[in-house]
């Protein structure tokens, strides 16, 4: 009985080992070419799924806080830098890894003009990984991207 208490202990510590392996693999894994940032606002332009658009996200509060409503800047460019005007954009996101969306609906609710449109709503709960999803259209070119986050 002592050996098959000890062998289930040492499988059990296996299994928490690998689980935190995989855990932090996870995370490294996340800096793909979606745009990761552990940053608020990220300063690279991220291309959309299909390579259609070029966008740069921008949080009005640097650093964003937790559990507070606020306000992000979308720069929307076509893939060769021009500015968009007349863009319709979709907001979606969450923490994929806890299986939730953001607890608000955030939307565009306002162009700036040159290619800049406000985003109100958004919301992070809680820190850890966040994406932002956007859906875009414009005229009848559709495309999406990912813009991960790690928010702390």
């Amino acid at each position: 009985m002592r050996f098959v208490n000890s062998f289930f202990g040492i499988l059990f510590f296996a299994y928490l080992f690998e689980m935190n392996v995989q855990a932090s693999e996870s995370m490294n894994h996340q800096h793909d070419m979606h745009g990761l940032s552990s940053v608020p606002n990220i300063p690279t332009p991220i291309y959309s799924e299909k390579k259609l658009f070029k966008l740069t996200l921008t949080s009005k509060i640097n650093p964003p806080p937790l559990s507070k409503i606020h306000q992000w800047v979308l720069h929307l460019e076509t893939a060769e830098g021009k500015p968009i005007e007349q863009a319709h954009v979709q907001v979606y996101g969450g923490m994929p890894m806890h299986k939730h969306g953001f607890p608000t609906h955030p939307q565009v609710t306002q162009s700036l003009g040159k290619g800049n449109y406000l985003i109100d709503g958004i919301k992070f709960s809680m820190p850890g990984h966040w994406e932002i999803w956007l859906n875009v259209q414009v005229g009848k070119q559709r495309d999406k991207a990912i813009v991960k986050l790690n928010i702390s």
